[in-house]
């Protein structure tokens, strides 16, 4: 059997594997239905551009954190955080946990911690298997943020 090896690679396939990358996490985002460029929803109670964003707790959250790259809307039945484009490519939301939708009933709780300008807001929620996660998110708005997701996780438990 004949193996290839890395010095036998022409220059013209290294220089066509990055756009091999981006190409494929392209056909990820629209497999699974994933926004590309982050869109404001209609009819979303609260939307912010740009903002700050981090899931999780661990070395690998602190290393993945989004600045000044996310979309953050929170809708009727659900707290959207994607980030904008060019950092929906490569497949850097997927790796870090910083593209998601979660539903306003699986909100356990959204706090500010503080800041300056911006504020940092924790948000608890349950992912779909039952564990509880964290994400963190810096918004210049975070009491007109946390007033939209408080207003409609109540009205989701009184509803449903």
């Amino acid at each position: 059997m004949q193996y290839l090896h890395f010095d036998q690679i022409t220059p013209g396939v290294w220089a066509a594997l990055p756009f091999l990358w981006i190409a494929l996490s392209v056909a990820y985002r629209r497999r699974f239905d994933k926004p590309i460029f982050a869109l404001s929803r209609p009819g979303s109670v609260f939307v912010e551009g740009w903002a700050s964003a981090r899931t999780g707790s661990g070395l690998a959250s602190r290393l993945g954190t989004a600045r000044n790259c996310m979309h953050v809307q929170v809708t009727d039945s659900a707290l959207h955080i994607h980030p904008h484009f060019p950092f929906t490519l490569g497949f850097m939301p997927e790796i870090y946990d910083l593209d998601q939708v979660i539903a306003l009933d699986k909100i356990k709780f959204a706090s500010i911690l503080g800041g300056n300008r911006a504020k940092a807001v924790e948000v608890t929620y349950l992912k779909p298997g039952g564990d509880e996660s964290v994400v963190q998110l810096l918004l210049k708005n975070a009491e007109q943020f946390i007033h939209a997701v408080h207003a409609r996780t109540r009205d989701t438990t009184t509803t449903g």
